[in-house]
């Protein structure tokens, strides 16, 4: 394991093709530069330097060093030996796309770009910038987010040796990632819920309330309203204790902490049109039930 690491939750982020391009194009800019600094790494910093490799490839080939020297450009030679070194070294982008209930990997943006969009339904977006080396050795530049809508925590993580790097890296990812930010955390605060709560037990009181007028009369006995009154009332409290996994389900599902797809008016203009529904059921049954107390 790298010697420094950050990690942290992502939620209520709306990632857009845009909002994917502008942060493929982050990853892209950290590979060239990281890259470009490992081959120079690798490429001869002096004339000694130079002769020693030459050295080594007329030895190891049995060529002329200086048929060796007309054949390769300078700024192109690695050191021979190493050759195998530099690409397992080198840091490469990957991809994994689970949508419409299957996974596929990507190893190019344009191609994840098709599936992205032709998706119907997106489940996770895996995006990892590592090394082959990194993999077996867990050491040296690691950056991963993952991005989850059904099951776990979505987070990202960068690792390296150097401290000042992690840093940086996580700053711009998330100066990028606070673009993304949606309103759907409304739907998971606490006042929300206990709002919610409050409206299905005073609801439930007055339609409870409006069924036992509607029935007691046609009950011979005494107390006919109470009796129902309570008889319902608890039914209904029962029922809601299940009822309330199903809602919860139902805004994990309408207004996920990640989700992928923009929000148009039409959606908007249905949430409305739900709210003012319930809003004129609610007024019937509290105009009906102050009727039938007062």
């Amino acid at each position: 394991m790298s010697k420094y690491l950050k990690d942290g939750t992502l939620e209520y982020l709306t990632i857009t093709t845009e909002k994917l391009k502008e942060l493929q194009d982050k990853l892209v800019e950290i590979f060239n530069q990281e890259n470009k600094r490992i081959e120079d790494s690798y490429r001869p910093k002096t004339r000694e330097e130079l002769n020693k490799i030459y050295n080594e490839l007329a030895e190891k080939t049995g060529k002329d060093k200086e048929k060796i020297k007309s054949e390769l450009k300078v700024e192109n030679i690695q050191k021979y030996f190493k050759d195998q070194t530099l690409k397992d070294e080198l840091l490469t982008i990957s991809y994994v796309l689970r949508a419409d209930g299957k996974g596929v990997k990507f190893s190019d943006y344009d191609e994840l770009k098709i599936h992205f969009q032709n998706a119907k339904k997106i489940e996770r977006l895996v995006i990892l910038l590592d090394s082959p080396i990194n993999r077996t050795s867990y050491k040296r530049k690691r950056i991963e987010i993952d991005f989850e809508t059904t099951f776990g925590k979505s987070y990202y993580l960068v690792e390296d040796d150097d401290n000042i790097w992690v840093e940086g890296i996580v700053k711009e990812l998330n100066d990028i990632l606070d673009k993304c930010r949606n309103k759907n955390y409304f739907y998971y605060s606490w006042w929300f819920v206990s709002l919610i709560q409050m409206t299905v037990v005073v609801t439930t009181f007055l339609f409870c309330i409006w069924i036992s007028s509607w029935i007691a009369p046609k009950l011979k006995i005494e107390n006919a309203m109470l009796f129902v009154f309570i008889g319902f009332f608890l039914l209904f409290s029962n029922m809601w204790t299940f009822g309330s996994i199903g809602f919860k389900n139902f805004i994990e599902n309408k207004f996920p902490q990640i989700e992928f797809k923009k929000k148009t008016t039409f959606c908007w203009l249905w949430q409305g049109g739900i709210l003012i529904f319930i809003s004129y059921i609610f007024c019937k049954l509290l105009d009906t039930t102050w009727k039938i107390l007062f």
